[in-house]
């Protein structure tokens, strides 16, 4: 990300280091308050395919990095990956016979911001919940992490 302010030096904030030549999707820049504190939400999305004879993984990740641009520091990183798998599973020892499997495996936290420039940390079982500090400058718990319910 880069901040120009006329008649200022450019600065960045390095969010993530690409280590391949894979440009990032869907990118969103977000501002919101914070205890009245002006803060940005930038988040982007990267694909990535793992392909072999018997299975593939198709695997999106969700970055959500959360900035106070006045301080330059990020305050918050969040990744959630959601990998759809695709396996031949062979049912006899000759391997003449086979059935393709899919399954769908999710990795991380969603995250969500609320009115109040909070932030929700949510997975399948565990719920938590962050308020912005602005004497720390950054992201504290505002609540004890649930446990959900599993529905049966």
């Amino acid at each position: 990300m880069l901040i120009a302010n006329k008649g200022a030096i450019k600065d960045t904030i390095v969010l993530k280091n690409k280590v391949d030549n894979s440009l990032p999707k869907e990118c969103k820049i977000q501002s919101f308050l914070a205890k009245n504190v002006k803060l940005y939400s930038i988040s982007w999305i990267e694909n990535k395919l793992t392909e072999t004879k018997l299975k593939t993984e198709d695997a999106t990740t969700v970055y959500t990095e959360l900035c106070d641009i006045a301080s330059k520091t990020k305050l918050l990183s969040n990744a959630q990956t959601t990998t759809k798998i695709k396996e031949i599973h062979f049912l006899d020892t000759k391997q003449t016979v086979s059935e393709t499997i899919q399954k769908v495996r999710n990795e991380g936290f969603v995250l969500s911001l609320t009115k109040e420039g909070d932030v929700i940390l949510k997975n399948k079982t565990l719920e938590n919940k962050l308020t912005y500090n602005p004497t720390e400058n950054k992201f504290v718990n505002a609540s004890i992490s649930t446990q959900l319910k599993k529905k049966k």
